[in-house]
């Protein structure tokens, strides 16, 4: 079984700043072969259609408080003329990646 947490970031509105809190979700699913990558675009691909035999999973944890369901990732405001970019993140199994705009970005281990 593979542990599972999705993270979803609290709105970003470009002139008001963060809108609300970040919420999380966290369940086991045995994903067989799958790598992490595949088991990323596996979920990303269930919340944003929302179905799937994940999805059906994801359903039963999601937070009442989350300000989306799709996972997505925010433009922020540009820091040293770079714009920020704010993604939802799955963490599999430690190993947390986050959606960016051309697939995933890996953060760190925990």
């Amino acid at each position: 079984m593979t542990h599972i947490t999705i993270t979803w970031k609290a709105g970003f509105h470009p002139t008001t700043g963060f809108n609300g809190d970040d919420t999380d979700a966290t369940f086991f699913y045995n994903f067989g072969e799958l790598t992490d990558l595949e088991i990323c675009n596996k979920i990303y691909q269930e919340t944003n259609l929302y179905t799937g035999e994940v999805w059906e999973v994801i359903k039963l944890v999601l937070p009442e408080e989350r300000t989306h369901t799709a996972l997505s990732v925010f433009h922020g405001p540009k820091v040293d003329g770079e714009l920020t970019q704010i993604g939802d993140t799955i963490m599999v199994d430690g190993r947390i990646y986050e959606v960016a705009d051309n697939g995933w970005k890996i953060k760190e281990r925990v």
